[in-house]
């Protein structure tokens, strides 16, 4: 199975995509990487995702706005990516990272010691 992967983190250096062909089953599961690159987004796309990530407030509209301007971005990936290749069977898309607040250790920022 040919499958495409899309992420893209709060650095905003651009959209990371694989092509992989899965195959096997249960235990037997072997991954073959065929191809992958960096998209780097549109400058003015990218200014607006770090502001998000800044804190810059959206009202719902613009949020959606935004939201379908890096999928846009992301189909774009998507299908450069699989030129020269047959046609994928399933796309796995993380999304756009805006905020990251990894979990804290017991104790850890709570005053505790």
């Amino acid at each position: 199975m040919l499958v495409i992967g899309l992420i893209s983190g709060t650095s905003v250096d651009g959209i990371d995509a694989a092509l992989v062909d899965i195959s096997g089953t249960d235990t037997d599961i072997q991954v073959e990487f065929l191809a992958g690159d960096t998209y780097p987004y549109p400058a003015k796309l990218k200014e607006k995702i770090l502001a998000v990530c800044a804190g810059e407030a959206l009202s719902m509209a613009q949020l959606a706005e935004l939201d379908d301007a890096i999928a846009l971005a992301f189909a774009q990936a998507a299908q450069h990516l699989q030129i020269n290749h047959p046609s994928v069977e399933l796309i796995g898309s993380h999304g756009q990272t805006v905020y990251h607040q990894p979990p804290q250790r017991r104790g850890e920022g709570l005053g505790v010691r």
